[in-house]
């Protein structure tokens, strides 16, 4: 575990601590092919699996009779989890809130708009990425799904995933499919580490420290910045494994 920690905040810090957003920016590109159809994939092989056919509409079909609980999208009150998705206030309320307040506030999201060429290009990449959003259910929720059909193993939640790969995906797509896996993880690292970077420099050091500061020497504090952030992040790691992580 510690091994592929440091392997992959050795993959995170060499672009975003050296090539900072722009560097970012770029490899997210790239990732988020890997990570679309690697979700795409897995769900593919998974559904032939459930449906024992090349049919993943029966597959898909099998899925639902077998679970059906879990493709409710409003739950009732009798349901267990009421408490925490109460009902059709999920959608008119609490849901809206949190979904404006993530995207609307969250710093590795509009820091890359903010670092567009113009507005146009900040508006059609922030669509775009809501696009993308569309597909959760397809590449997320229905592997998700599956491993509870499949009676997977496991001990806790975010084990599934990486037991659907191992168990059913064949070998020849299945580096395709790790590497889906690892682009995510990455991505996500790489993102809060320039994000953190970014504030602290801006928000702290400039205004607080040296309000007169070059913009070489601020590039230089962001990198130490982004280095001490990565550092933690290997150091904290480990210890977020007892974490019960849905």
């Amino acid at each position: 575990c510690v091994q592929w920690i440091l392997i992959l905040a050795a993959l995170s810090g060499l672009y975003a601590v050296v090539g900072g957003l722009k560097a970012v920016a770029y490899t997210d590109v790239i990732q988020v092919v890997f990570l679309v159809a690697g979700g795409f994939m897995t769900t593919f092989f998974v559904l032939q699996a459930i449906s024992n056919t090349n049919d993943i509409l029966l597959g898909l079909e099998m899925l639902y009779e077998k679970a059906p609980e879990k493709f409710d999208l409003i739950l009732s009150q009798s349901d267990p989890n009421y408490k925490y998705l109460p009902g059709i206030s999920v959608l008119l309320g609490g849901l809206w809130v949190a979904n404006i307040a993530y995207f609307g506030c969250n710093q590795y999201i509009i820091q890359r708009s903010l670092a567009a060429k113009s507005i146009n290009e900040a508006q059609k990449g922030m669509a775009f990425a809501a696009f993308l959003k569309l597909f959760i259910p397809l590449i997320v929720v229905l592997p998700g799904i599956a491993a509870f059909v499949l009676d997977a193993g496991i001990e806790k939640p975010d084990e599934a995933y990486p037991w659907l790969l191992n168990t059913y995906i064949p070998s020849g797509f299945k580096g395709m499919a790790f590497a889906a896996l690892i682009a995510a993880i990455v991505s996500s690292l790489s993102s809060m580490i320039t994000s953190a970077s970014t504030i602290f420099t801006f928000d702290i050091y400039k205004p607080i420290f040296n309000k007169t500061v070059t913009d070489n020497r601020l590039v230089t504090v962001g990198r130490i910045m982004s280095s001490v952030s990565l550092i933690i992040a290997v150091v904290v790691a480990p210890l977020l494994s007892s974490l019960d992580q849905a």
